[in-house]
């Protein structure tokens, strides 16, 4: 009554290899675990090992678990390698590209102050002169024009009784792209470029260059 009660808890988890070869089986739980060397219901010379399959011993799971842990030590050490080669070869990489950058680079001579006057002839574009024809800037993206007109003078601007000094030119306004722009140097009664329709309008030359339309 009990093996029958038994094998109805444990049928419905098993499979059918299960249901043959169980060292747990309803038949060990009633009538007690085999002895050793021995396999019951089986006949003469059958052994566990023909049942079960060979159970490898603790000295056996221990030399296979440090086996199986000297082969991992063996992959992260070889990760760790990879890894660092990846490291030097980046940093060789980002070391070419900033020497090339380095070398292409034009080499812009800068004014000291002592020989600001002298040297500033050399900040302005080669090409503008007094009545070339050129277009204003934007300070805030040089890539928007705000005006256009011709260069009425290139050296000793002054607005309003500040003089300027020679990074600045006076350009008459011909034309006005951007006309609620404020000039980077107002006067008393002109604020905007749409108040400079022509007059005189003081601009730096870094945001000077020449008008195509007119070559």
């Amino acid at each position: 009554m009990q093996m029958k009660q038994l094998e109805g808890q444990q049928t419905e988890n098993l499979d059918d290899n299960d249901r043959v070869h169980n060292r747990d089986d309803t038949f060990a739980k009633v009538m007690g675990a085999d002895k050793h060397g021995h396999v019951r219901m089986y006949g003469m010379g059958v052994t566990p090992a023909d049942i079960y399959g060979n159970v490898p011993s603790r000295d056996a799971n221990y030399r296979m678990a440090m086996e199986y842990k000297d082969k991992y030590l063996q992959v992260v050490d070889k990760y760790e390698a990879l890894n660092e080669k990846l490291e030097n070869l980046s940093a060789i990489v980002h070391g070419r590209a900033q020497s090339v950058g380095e070398r292409d680079r034009p080499n812009i001579p800068v004014a000291s102050p002592n020989n600001q006057h002298s040297s500033s002839s050399s900040l302005r574009p080669m090409r503008i002169q007094v009545h070339s024809y050129v277009v204003l800037k934007s300070l805030g993206n040089i890539n928007d024009v705000v005006a256009s007109g011709y260069v009425n003078q290139m050296d000793s601007i002054r607005v309003n009784g500040e003089e300027l000094g020679h990074e600045w030119c006076e350009v008459i306004v011909e034309y006005q792209m951007k006309k609620n722009v404020r000039l980077l140097k107002p006067y008393d009664h002109i604020q905007t470029i749409g108040d400079a329709l022509g007059a005189p309008v003081a601009w730096p030359l870094s945001l000077v260059a020449l008008d195509e339309n007119n070559d």
